[in-house]
């Protein structure tokens, strides 16, 4: 009996790990031919249609600088990371308000709102950068999934020797 139980607690141990490498095998193979089977103009195409603009991204989420209206985060389908600075900014707007109330108490004109204003600023600059970072982000990772190589990079220069502009790409081989 003793021998019967260990053979069963044995090789109930062995299918969970079985079943989970042709589960595994299962995922590696549909994600291998799902953009394995598209060609390059195909491929482009898509990448085209799907890619998104970082400029839009950095101006969307300038032009409503308002706590959880994240339109520049919301472009980009990154809602949770602008969360956090949407609390900075919160949290910055409460102590403006506790300075101006203490600044009508003391008849003086205080500094500190200014300061927060100024942090108040750089929030919000914060937040315009980042949201065309994860833009460019989602761009990068898309293309690499997608053809299997960094995306290149484009690079405007003027040349002093020729005087004149000079356009250069560079696509990394890996």
């Amino acid at each position: 009996m003793k021998k019967f139980l260990i053979l069963i607690l044995l090789f109930s141990f062995c299918l969970p790990e079985n079943n989970n490498k042709r589960n595994n095998y299962n995922k590696n193979k549909m994600k291998k031919t799902m953009f394995s089977t598209m060609s390059e103009e195909a491929k482009m195409t898509f990448y085209k249609a799907q890619k998104l603009s970082p400029e839009k991204a950095s101006l969307y989420q300038l032009v409503l600088p308002f706590p959880f209206i994240n339109l520049g985060y919301s472009y980009s389908n990154n809602w949770k990371k602008g969360a956090m600075a949407d609390i900075a900014l919160v949290t910055l707007m409460i102590a403006r308000q506790d300075v101006k109330d203490r600044s009508e108490y003391c008849y003086q004109d205080c500094e500190d709102a200014d300061n927060v204003d100024l942090a108040m600023g750089i929030v919000v600059l914060y937040k315009v950068f980042k949201a065309n970072q994860l833009a460019e982000k989602h761009n990068r990772k898309m293309f690499k999934k997608l053809f299997g190589v960094k995306s290149p990079n484009f690079s405007f220069n003027y040349s002093n020797e020729k005087n004149s502009p000079e356009l250069s790409l560079n696509f990394p081989l890996n």
